[in-house]
């Protein structure tokens, strides 16, 4: 049975190579966390990355999101197949952190 997703997910952060290790990624993520839970009313935010995006993920968790699953081998890029892991966060969630 498929189910209508209410919630949509968080799709790609690009940033700067040169402004990389300076909190940045999170800063953006976070205010991106408050615009969906506070301005939308979202109940959760989700997103999909890369496994081998250690940067990106640490990111991630350092903004409130956690890990909730790994889907193995996924994604194929070129003649490689990568592992893609599913990150989120609840309202309830954000509003113990914010």
């Amino acid at each position: 049975m498929a189910t209508i997703r209410k919630d949509p997910p968080l799709h790609r952060v690009f940033l700067d190579p040169n402004q990389r290790g300076k909190s940045i990624c999170v800063e953006m993520v976070r205010k991106l966390l408050e615009i969906g839970f506070n301005e939308l009313g979202l109940r959760s935010i989700d997103l999909r990355v890369y496994g081998l995006n250690t940067a990106a993920i640490g990111c991630y968790e350092r903004a409130g999101l956690v890990r909730e699953g790994l889907l193995r081998q996924a994604q194929r890029v070129g003649d490689q197949t990568w592992d893609t892991v599913i990150m989120a966060i609840l309202r309830a969630e954000w509003e113990e952190i914010s």
